[in-house]
């Protein structure tokens, strides 16, 4: 059976994602992109793939189809097995605020700003300086999920609330 070109891809290293820059599709986009794999599958699994979930017994085409392309693949042996781990990473906001100085109109923060963002909420003259809140989200990758295959089938699997 074929992997997918999108999951050598990632095994090598360059993946397309990160997870949240991200080449987004939904597991009916990759079932409409690889028809063949999908037909393969039980019905059991097929059910599991659309609602996009994953179980043991799974192979990686399942897996592919119901979560995307891994955004980490680890292979490594376990008690004389070979396995392999594919991690898929989410994306949590941190939110921020900080004081930013800045000139030149209404909520502009200008060179003279502290901190990241864009700062919305100054009040000052066309030509005095601004000085106001800048606030400003950063997405930290987290773990989301992680799938450990032996035999290019799934042997256990975990996602994170």
């Amino acid at each position: 059976m074929k992997i997918p070109s999108l999951i050598l891809i990632t095994a090598t290293g360059l993946t397309l994602l990160q997870s949240s820059c991200t080449v987004s599709s939904t597991a009916q986009s990759r079932i409409a992109a690889y028809p063949d794999y999908f037909a393969k599958l039980s019905d059991q699994h097929k059910n599991l793939v659309q609602q996009h979930r994953v179980t043991e017994g799974m192979g990686k085409e399942a897996v592919y189809l119901a979560w995307g392309s891994a955004d980490e693949v680890k292979k490594g042996s376990h008690k004389g097995r070979l396995r392999e781990t594919w991690t898929y990473l989410r994306y949590e906001p941190v939110y921020s605020r900080g004081v930013s100085l800045g000139y030149g109109g209404y909520g502009y923060g200008g060179p003279h700003s502290f901190g990241r963002g864009h700062h919305y909420g100054g009040y000052g003259g066309y030509y005095g300086n601004d000085f106001g809140y800048d606030t400003s989200v950063t997405y930290l990758p987290r773990l989301g999920a992680s799938v450990v295959f032996e035999k290019n089938r799934v042997v256990s699997w975990e996602t994170v609330r």
